[in-house]
């Protein structure tokens, strides 16, 4: 666990608009650092025969977890100028699945969490521990690159124990590298879906301005996409997510077609990996990545974000609604966010490691974008409503409960997951939901919208963290070089 004695701390009374306006670049900044790997490696496929190790199977170069998945921990910082370079503003869990065809799962960590070590105590935001474990080392004596790289295996550590996914590898970006990138493809056209208009966006250290673009096509350099990916005072996190999406499979594209016709641009890309990307990812092992993730499509991305948008009172969650926001008042009016523990036998962070789980583990469930529609066939409204709402938070599409009485669903003492007859999609879902609830699958006469969950007069809410015992334990100790 973080138990070292840091001699450094970042100081939670800061401010809230300081750390605000700290350059905030977001999951695309970061996670185009696994998308540059991809270019990099997919055009040098075409020159083989010079690489040592291409010959070789991906499975018998990259580590892999037990389910034959890469895990990477992908890091977003400002750059070396700035007041705040060091803070990992972006901290991004993925897993690639490379087994045909390739799948990738993202998972956000906010960088207010607030880290508390094994004593309960605070140590600070999680987006500075980095910077504690550089400050550390360098205390210690070691040189800038040492120190760099032995606080990104110490974070990459935590962050694996924390989440329950092993992570061999980390990527370190500063968003120069996502504006040289879109540049050196000559720039994207990009497909504005509304007007945007920013009131507050940062324009430089603590200083605002106005950003603004209307609806339509519009050609955008490396400055202009960061702007419009990083917007986010007029819109809500769900559109900048779908931006940064949006612009992260454009730079894809245009990326792999570039590498694929100019063999030159390989050299291109390796100035901008030099000074702006750090990473523990071997030459063969980059090799290896770019050759699982070649089949790799914008559908095949599951993509979420730990959140405080946990539902109750009458709201539902949001999907990755596992945090709550403390009054500010209590961390020196520092805006914070903590684990929410559902159950009070395990820790606050084994929420969280179901959930990642079960996103790495299951993600064909999640690829499927089933829906699934709850009906009470006795159960409580109140108990139907949790469950919904848990569902939900995992990142399960689940369909409004009638609150009338449904005529077609007769009551029941057991509850069950149905589906329609020669649904073969509904079927594999309404057998991995049925494990996952502990109840019985069964085909009936379902709807073509969806699996229908009935639950009986018996049925009683229990939270997924205490169903899934098994994904509660810490992940395996990563092997990061």
């Amino acid at each position: 666990m973080y138990d070292n004695p840091l001699l450094f701390r970042y100081t939670l009374s800061l401010p809230d608009f300081v750390s605000r306006e700290l350059v905030m670049r977001k999951f695309s900044i970061v996670a185009c650092g696994l998308f540059l790997f991809v270019a990099l490696t997919v055009g040098a496929a075409r020159f083989s025969h010079v690489l040592h190790g291409f010959m070789a199977q991906p499975s018998d170069i990259l580590l892999q977890d037990e389910h034959g998945h890469v895990n990477i921990l992908l890091l977003g910082v400002g750059d070396a100028d700035h007041s705040g370079a060091n803070l990992t503003d972006t901290m991004i869990v993925a897993s690639l699945d490379p087994h045909t065809p390739s799948s990738v799962v993202l998972l956000s960590i906010p960088r207010d969490m607030l880290f508390m070590n094994a004593k309960g105590m605070s140590e600070g935001k999680i987006n500075s521990l980095y910077a504690d474990y550089t400050s550390h080392f360098r205390y210690q004596k070691m040189k800038d690159a040492e120190a760099s790289r032995s606080a990104l295996q110490q974070l990459t550590r935590v962050i694996g124990e924390k989440t329950g996914v092993s992570l061999p590898y980390y990527v370190k970006a500063d968003f120069t590298a996502f504006t040289q990138l879109i540049d050196s493809v000559g720039g994207i056209d990009v497909d504005v879906p509304k007007k945007i208009v920013d009131y507050a966006y940062p324009l430089q250290e603590g200083v605002v301005g106005t950003y603004e673009i209307l609806p339509g096509v519009h050609h955008m350099n490396g400055e202009d996409a960061l702007k419009y990916v990083r917007t986010r005072h007029s819109s809500t996190d769900f559109d900048r997510s779908a931006r940064q999406q949006q612009v992260l499979s454009l730079l894809s594209d245009a990326m792999k077609k570039k590498a694929a016709d100019n063999p030159e641009y390989l050299l291109s890309l390796y100035g901008i990996l030099h000074g702006n990307v750090e990473t523990n990812l071997s030459t063969d092992e980059l090799v290896a990545l770019g050759r699982s993730a070649r089949s790799l499509s914008s559908d095949r991305f599951i993509t979420m974000q730990l959140n405080f948008h946990s539902g109750g009172n009458g709201l539902r969650a949001d999907a990755g609604g596992f945090l709550f926001a403390p009054p500010i008042s209590e961390y020196g009016s520092a805006s914070v966010l903590l684990p929410i523990a559902t159950s009070p036998k395990f820790d606050s962070w084994s929420d969280i490691r179901t959930f990642a789980r079960m996103l790495t583990r299951d993600r064909d469930v999640y690829l499927a974008h089933q829906n699934f529609i709850v009906r009470s066939a006795g159960a409580s409204y109140a108990a139907a409503s949790e469950l919904m709402n848990e569902l939900s938070r995992y990142g399960f599409s689940v369909s409004e409960q009638k609150k009338e009485k449904d005529e077609t669903v007769s009551v029941s003492a057991q509850s069950s997951v149905c589906y329609a007859a020669g649904q073969k999609q509904q079927q594999r879902s309404a057998l991995y939901l049925s494990a996952l609830l502990r109840v019985t699958a069964k085909e009936c006469a379902s709807t073509s919208s969806g699996v229908v969950i009935e639950l009986g007069k018996s049925y009683k809410f229990i939270p997924l963290v205490v169903l899934s015992g098994s994904t509660l334990s810490p992940a395996p100790p990563s092997t990061s070089a």
